[in-house]
């Protein structure tokens, strides 16, 4: 909230129609004038904005390429933004159900389509295109549409480094019919993942911190079925989904891999630690695939499906991908049986679908930003 007149020409502030301006900042009166009174609503920039997360990061000091920004854990959701705009002048109605994207992404980013339900009344900068919508059971839907692997599956397909409404429009998406038996499920599920601040109290009456799950294996369990239930709408088979599920392969790299798992990369000879298979020299380097195979259980659960005891030997003879043929980035080491692979898992403190720590190294760092 801004001050009163009276803090702003103790200050040496003129005033310009409803506005107050400092005389060092004339050249840039549309950007600094100040609404005396007014309240004054935090600019999304990208980096605000991750799947189901509206406030992935706060700001803390510099500017542009400079600008310091630290990653908010569960338990410390807050909007803290580099620039704040005055609500009145931004337009932006409190009733507006939209979901924001992040516009710089990458093709080969750990993932790339990023995702969230932005609290209404919020202001969003260029780099956060926004999506509105007609009512919440709209915007839960296609905020889990847009957040799911097969979704991204698609979109990793058109773009290089920017994704826009041009291509959002022509990327194919389930039916609100096909997902109304779904809907009550998916609901709980998005709004269960997404809730974490105060903001979002004029769309849920009675909200409170209790609304948001921060257990983070829980939330991964909740991202799950999400994946399963928009991939079902999609009319994606098993074989379907377990391949797409193996084209992430930047996914869990700061967890705790199982014995054997390993990630799979074209080398030479004189690479260190380099072996030799019948199609030439590979590197490999521990992995996790916890996010992997809880999606992948899931799906089977949901399906009703048997779970494989040998996981190796169902990729090879079920959906046609050796995990030790030419084809295959992955191998499956020591515990081959699905189920004991998430439950081991766990038990070593893999926890699936978070964000690896380097993201900005992958190119998803944004851009400064102008208001």
């Amino acid at each position: 909230m801004a001050a009163d007149e009276a803090f702003y020409q103790a200050r040496g502030y003129h005033k310009v129609g409803e506005f107050y301006l400092h005389p060092d900042d004339e050249a840039r009166a549309d950007q600094y004038r100040i609404v005396p009174g007014g309240l004054y609503r935090p600019l999304y920039e990208g980096r605000m904005v991750h799947l189901y997360d509206h406030a992935q990061k706060a700001y803390v000091e510099g500017e542009g390429r400079r600008a310091v920004w630290r990653t908010l854990a569960l338990g410390e959701k807050h909007l803290h933004s580099r620039v704040y705009v005055c609500a009145t002048e931004a337009g932006q109605t409190p009733s507006d159900w939209r979901i924001g994207f992040c516009d710089v992404t990458g093709a080969t980013n750990e993932r790339t389509t990023l995702a969230a339900l932005i609290p209404p009344g919020q202001l969003c900068g260029n780099k956060v295109p926004t999506l509105t919508v007609g009512n919440l059971d709209e915007a839960v839907l296609l905020t889990a549409i847009m957040n799911s692997v097969v979704f991204d599956w698609f979109i990793r397909f058109r773009i290089s480094t920017t994704l826009n409404a041009h291509y959002l429009y022509k990327t194919p998406i389930p039916t609100l019919a096909t997902l109304a038996p779904v809907l009550p499920q998916m609901r709980e599920a998005v709004l269960r993942l997404s809730l974490t601040t105060p903001e979002f109290a004029a769309w849920v009456p009675g909200w409170s911190y209790t609304w948001a799950e921060t257990d983070p294996w829980k939330r991964a369990e909740l991202r799950a079925t999400l994946d399963v239930l928009v991939a079902s709408a999609y009319g994606l088979t098993t074989t379907d989904f377990a391949r797409v599920l193996t084209t992430f392969p930047l996914l869990d790299r700061d967890q705790p891999a199982l014995e054997g798992d390993c990630f799979v990369t074209e080398g030479t000879a004189d690479d260190t630690g380099a072996v030799e298979v019948p199609w030439g020299w590979v590197q490999t380097k521990p992995r996790s695939f916890v996010t992997r195979d809880l999606a992948l259980l899931t799906w089977l659960r949901h399906k009703g499906e048997a779970v494989p005891p040998d996981l190796q030997g169902w990729y090879r003879d079920k959906v046609g991908l050796d995990p030790e043929g030419p084809e295959s980035r992955f191998r499956i080491g020591t515990f081959k049986d699905l189920v004991t692979r998430v439950e081991m898992a766990r038990q070593r403190g893999a926890v699936a679908y978070v964000p690896t720590g380097a993201a900005e190294e992958e190119g998803e760092d944004q851009e400064g930003e102008e208001a």
